[in-house]
C-alpha cells in the first residue's frame, strides 16, 4: 500500500509484473491523498528485455538483471518530487 501523505500529494507505485516474449512488464498506478486509486491513471507498461535503461514519466531506472520472479535495478533519477501534482 502506498505511504500515507498530507493532502493534496499524490501517491505513485511503479510495479513489477514480471517478463514475457515482449519483454519487461511494469504497473504504473496514482492513489489519491485518500489512498484510493485513480481508475484513469493505471498503465500498463512493457519494455525490451534488452533496454539497459527504462524512462517512465520523471523516473530513469538502470536494469541489471529481471526473470519472471524478481527484477534487479537501480533508480538513477527520480524527479517525481519535483513537478508536484496537487489534488483537490
Amino acid at each position: 500500500m502506498p505511504e500515507k501523505y498530507s493532502k493534496g500529494s499524490l501517491n505513485i507505485e511503479l510495479l513489477y509484473n514480471g517478463t514475457n516474449k515482449d519483454g519487461v512488464k511494469l504497473l504504473y498506478r496514482e492513489y489519491t491523498s485518500d489512498n484510493l486509486a485513480r481508475q484513469a491513471f493505471y498503465q500498463n507498461l512493457i519494455y525490451d528485455k534488452d533496454e539497459k535503461q527504462i524512462r517512465f514519466k520523471n523516473f530513469l531506472i538502470e536494469m541489471h538483471s529481471s526473470n519472471n520472479q524478481e527484477i534487479v535495478y537501480t533508480i538513477l533519477r527520480d524527479d517525481f518530487k519535483e513537478d508536484v501534482i496537487l489534488i483537490e
